[in-house]
């Protein structure tokens, strides 16, 4: 943290082997901030000096370069394996990325119950897009046993965190007859939620099915207080 307030040129004359000072350093060329000029292969440079220490943010980093082509050549396999490095020393963000890889085949042999096990790593963590995708394993049984009531924690931990796909998975769910209680007040709740955190299909349903919460929407208000009114129209 003590290394943030350095310049540029303080932060060059560092130890070889301080690798959280070069993980910053990579940071900065890659946004181009505080006091260098935006330089993707410098920051590739950096960022592989502080990875091949074992720094687990730049390994994260420096695999995102390698399957974007930032600063260097695209190369998924090894994007692939800096997240493997980062995820097992407990990254949250790698282990989603990881995850990802192995969902989409991406460096790595396709492998959905793979792809479940670095999701469940860094949803435990409080990653909200890897509870969302939680959730997905479970409801579509890719990776997870077929489980709706587990697909409905997990969207309802990304929810709390406003993920607004699963607000809107969380209202199917509810509308569906999954085993699950069907429960109109909770799924019109849920897509409200989405709408007012400006999910474009849960307020084109709203617009479609229940014009009256619209405005609540557009002002950007809570209607919380107001769905039970309309909960025995929702369809």
């Amino acid at each position: 943290m003590e290394n943030q307030n350095k310049t540029v040129e303080e932060m060059r004359e560092l130890p070889e082997r301080d690798s959280q000072t070069q993980y910053q350093m990579g940071c900065r060329y890659l946004t181009g901030k505080d006091g260098v000029c935006k330089d993707s292969v410098q920051a590739v440079a950096w960022l592989t000096k502080a990875a091949d220490q074992g720094h687990p943010q730049a390994q994260d980093r420096l695999g995102l370069c390698y399957l974007r082509g930032t600063g260097i050549a695209v190369d998924l396999e090894k994007g692939a394996t800096y997240f493997a490095m980062a995820a097992r020393q407990g990254d949250v963000q790698a282990q989603l990325h990881l995850g990802c890889c192995y969902n989409g085949g991406i460096g790595v042999p396709e492998y959905k119950t793979e792809a479940a096990i670095w999701y469940h790593r860094a949803a435990v963590q409080g990653n909200a897009e890897a509870q969302y995708l939680m959730g997905q394993c479970y409801e579509t049984s890719e990776g997870a046993p077929q489980d709706y009531t587990e697909a409905a924690h997990w969207y309802e931990k990304a929810a709390q965190q406003k993920h607004t796909d699963a607000h809107v998975q969380l209202a199917l769910l509810y509308d569906a007859d999954n085993g699950i209680p069907q429960n109109p007040l909770e799924f019109l709740s849920h897509l409200l939620k989405a709408a007012l955190l400006g999910h474009k299909g849960a307020e084109d349903y709203l617009n479609q099915h229940q014009p009256d919460l619209l405005p609540f929407v557009r002002s950007g208000k809570s209607a919380m207080g107001d769905v039970s009114r309309y909960a025995d129209r929702a369809k």
